[in-house]
C-alpha cells in the first residue's frame, strides 16, 4: 500500500473551500527560526512521506496541529527550553538525514 503513495505530491485545489496552507512544523519553526530552514523541511519531508502514511501517524499529525501552536508560542519566549527541544530535535533530523 505504501509504495502506491511513495512518489505522490500533493497538488494544490482550485475550489473555493478554505485549504490549509502547507500544514507548517510550528515547533520546529520556532526552534529553528524559520519555515524554510533544512531542519523544517527534513522534518516536513518525514512528516509527509513517512508519517502520514499510517492511521497512528495521521493521529499524530491531528494532535500535533492542535497542540503545538500553543507550544511553539511557549517556547518562543523561553530560550532555554527552546534551546533543549532544538537538541532533541537535532538528533532526530541527524537520523533521518542518515536514512534517507
Amino acid at each position: 500500500r505504501n509504495t502506491i503513495y511513495a512518489n505522490w505530491t500533493p497538488q494544490p485545489s482550485n475550489t473555493a473551500s478554505p485549504q490549509p496552507q502547507n500544514k507548517q512544523c510550528f515547533i520546529a519553526t520556532a526552534v529553528y527560526g524559520s519555515p524554510f530552514s533544512p531542519e523544517v523541511e527534513t522534518l516536513r519531508q518525514w512528516r509527509d512521506r513517512s508519517l502520514s502514511t499510517t492511521a497512528i501517524g495521521r493521529s499524530f499529525i491531528s494532535a500535533y496541529y492542535r497542540y503545538s501552536p500553543g507550544i511553539a508560542e511557549y517556547i518562543n519566549h523561553r530560550p532555554a527550553i527552546k534551546s533543549v527541544i532544538k537538541k532533541a530535535l537535532d538528533g532526530f533530523v541527524w537520523m533521518l538525514g542518515i536514512k534517507a
